[in-house]
């Protein structure tokens, strides 16, 4: 995959300047206006005779055109469309990778909040079932969801878990759906505990997704399934 050429020195205050190319797995690439930023998610304007047409949770590449640097291709997957007249709107939720992340300058670093991606919360209507373990699967330790994003979750934890856990560097994290719509209703994770404090009885814990230990296909897919229902829902 090529990476298309960059332009002029970027304002991060003038986001409208700003290009993104979008392209899916069969290769075919859209170029659109950028419009929006949020933590972990970015809002793209398409215009034209012939409009991209990805559906939610697709697997896709975005390049970033008009930054004073060449930067990789993030992947995302579209979250949110709206239909403009004469053109076509879409929220991506991108993943930031080692190598993108090493490669963009400090100053630019306004633009890829990490750590502030929306964080949704689970309801009775949409629960999430939580396992802890290490990365070889050998142990298996229930939690309660408080929050989850596309970068990290929050969860609460007995002292039996943290006395078990605390020493490894990343932890495995299975999340499961249960009454999430399609065939598939779980994603296995990995994350590093950025965060410890007590809260009553339990631990609160603030857990990153480990950004070098990507998702599965199918466990992502179920992930922004989950994000965005709730997204909705809190709409």
């Amino acid at each position: 995959m090529s990476q298309p050429e960059q332009n002029s020195q970027f304002d991060p205050n003038a986001l409208s300047g700003v290009i993104v190319a979008v392209q899916g797995s069969d290769k075919l690439s859209y170029e659109g206006t950028l419009v929006h930023f949020t933590g972990g998610t970015l809002k793209v304007q398409f215009w034209g005779d012939v409009l991209p047409a990805f559906g939610l949770t697709q697997p896709l590449s975005i390049f970033i055109k008009g930054l004073n640097v060449a930067l990789p291709a993030l992947p995302a997957c579209a979250m949110e469309r709206n239909e403009l007249p004469g053109g076509r709107a879409y929220r991506f939720a991108y993943t930031l990778t080692p190598e993108f992340q090493g490669l963009v300058p400090e100053d630019l670093w306004i633009l890829f909040p990490s750590r502030a991606s929306h964080r949704v919360k689970p309801t009775l209507d949409a629960p999430v079932e939580v396992l802890l373990g290490t990365m070889d699967g050998e142990v298996d330790f229930g939690a309660e969801l408080v929050d989850v994003s596309t970068s990290g979750v929050g969860l609460l934890v007995e002292r039996d878990t943290e006395l078990a856990l605390h020493a490894l560097p990343v932890l495995r994290i299975q999340l499961t759906f249960p009454k999430l719509p399609g065939n598939e209703n779980q994603a296995t994770v990995f994350g590093q505990v950025m965060y410890r404090r007590m809260d009553g009885p339990k631990l609160r814990w603030g857990v990153s997704f480990d950004l070098e230990l990507e998702l599965e296909t199918v466990g992502q897919d179920a992930l922004i399934r989950y994000i965005v229902g709730q997204e909705q829902h809190e709409a």
